[in-house]
């Protein structure tokens, strides 16, 4: 989804790997992170990343809520402002199975379902 690069280096730091989904309540965009994996380390780090997904991708998707995953490739400390729940989400993946169809099962930490609603469990941020 995004590589972290430090300030006028060409060299890749980290990177952060997530999808979209809709808020079934809402219709509206849902921006659901696996996590952030960085070299850079620390919740100050973290904040401020999180900040320009939610301001700069949050706010031109017009979406209403951000979920954070971080649960088997590695483990990020509550963020502030965002609370340890459980939500319905809608994943959309642009996924086909063999069959021409879409696909409905994948494995990360938001989930399995690829396309289709399903219960999100971790870090949530309404917007």
């Amino acid at each position: 989804m995004m590589d972290l690069k430090a300030e006028g280096s060409n060299n890749i730091m980290g990177f952060i790997f997530g999808r979209t989904g809709v808020n079934p309540q809402t219709g509206k965009p849902v921006i659901m992170l696996n996590g952030i994996y960085s070299q850079m380390k620390g919740p100050t780090l973290n904040e401020n990343i999180l900040k320009i997904i939610e301001e700069q991708m949050g706010g031109r998707l017009h979406a209403d809520t951000i979920v954070i995953a971080s649960q088997h490739g590695g483990k990020i400390e509550q963020p502030k402002g965002y609370e340890k729940s459980e939500i319905e989400l809608e994943a959309i993946r642009a996924l086909q199975n063999t069959e021409d169809q879409p696909e409905k099962k994948v494995y990360d930490d938001i989930g399995n379902v690829a396309n289709g609603k399903f219960k999100f469990s971790g870090y949530i941020k309404r917007l």
